[in-house]
């Protein structure tokens, strides 16, 4: 966390609720007054991440990306050093 009460605490992204542009953080949990204890949500702006955990497929995935990126780069740079 970057910002807000939760600033410096550290945990996994249990899960993402897209359309509410919220992330729930492991060990991230206030109890209720039933004493029921329930994740909560923070917005995605207020965190930073500092490890990812990529698989095979996401890092092919990311490997292509990068190559098709790379490639528009290059004819970029080269057309602004032939003027």
């Amino acid at each position: 966390m970057t910002r807000g009460f939760y600033k410096g605490r550290e945990g996994k992204v249990t899960s993402v609720y897209r359309r509410r542009w919220v992330i729930y953080i492991d060990r991230l949990q206030k109890e209720k007054i039933n004493g029921q204890s329930v994740n909560i949500g923070i917005p995605a702006s207020k965190v930073a991440i500092t490890k990812i955990k990529i698989d095979k497929d996401r890092k092919a995935a990311l490997e292509r990306k990068g190559k098709k990126d790379s490639g528009k780069k290059v004819a970029e740079s080269e057309v602004a050093a032939a003027q």
